[in-house]
């Protein structure tokens, strides 16, 4: 279990167990940084699990290969727009208004 505590708010604590963690980007790891970049991340992994059906093994650092057989049926443009929210540099990663912006979105 961790505890989160918010630098600007520090009476504001958060436990994060299992697979909270998941949610949590890299650069909080790194830094312990907090942006509205968290929740792209976050989005981006909440696709992931409903794609892949729950979490693997997989760390931040490695890279998708899209070669199991559930990514077949996943378009283009939904796995541009996750790829878009999990990136790990956040100055890379999309902005909530690319995010809303994006092709997948406007074709649902």
């Amino acid at each position: 279990m961790m505890l989160l505590i918010n630098e600007k708010e520090p009476e504001r604590q958060y436990k994060v167990t299992g697979v909270d963690r998941l949610f949590l980007a890299p650069e909080w790891y790194k830094k312990n940084e907090v942006s509205e970049m968290n929740d792209v991340w976050s989005i981006g992994v909440i696709l992931y699990l409903l794609i892949t059906g729950g979490a693997n093994d997989k760390k931040h650092e490695e890279q998708f290969d899209f070669k199991e057989q559930q990514w077949l049926s996943v378009s283009e443009e939904l796995m541009e727009f996750m790829l878009g929210a999990v990136m790990m540099d956040p100055k890379k990663r999309m902005t909530i208004g690319q995010l809303l912006n994006h092709p997948f979105i406007k074709l649902h």
